[in-house]
């Protein structure tokens, strides 16, 4: 079953990749597609990490699937949020200063 969903996962990636970047050439696509795919899966992997490892044992399925849904519901309020506000300048400047308050956890 395992091979299974990761022939899949592999199949599903050079689709995207071909349908995306079709018409580049070889090089190209040999430098650009690795840096974009994998800083994605390794912030994706950490959120999941994280969720797993501060839930007790008993609610680590809700607590993972808690936090699939609030990038889910993040990707939804940001299309929400574009259409509203159609140029892109602005869409940009929106969308990053509603991250500001963020930078306060940091501290």
């Amino acid at each position: 079953m395992r091979n299974e969903v990761d022939c899949a996962r592999l199949i599903k990636k050079f689709v995207h990749g071909w349908c995306t970047y079709r018409d580049r050439p070889i090089p190209y696509l040999l430098k650009t597609y690795p840096s974009i795919g994998i800083p994605v899966i390794g912030c994706l992997i950490a959120g999941f990490l994280l969720m797993t490892e501060m839930a007790t044992p008993q609610w680590r399925r809700w607590a993972n699937c808690l936090s699939q849904v609030a990038y889910g519901v993040g990707i939804a309020v940001q299309a929400l949020i574009a259409y509203f506000i159609r140029g892109w300048k602005e869409f940009s400047l929106v969308i990053t200063l509603l991250n500001v308050p963020f930078i306060l956890y940091y501290w």
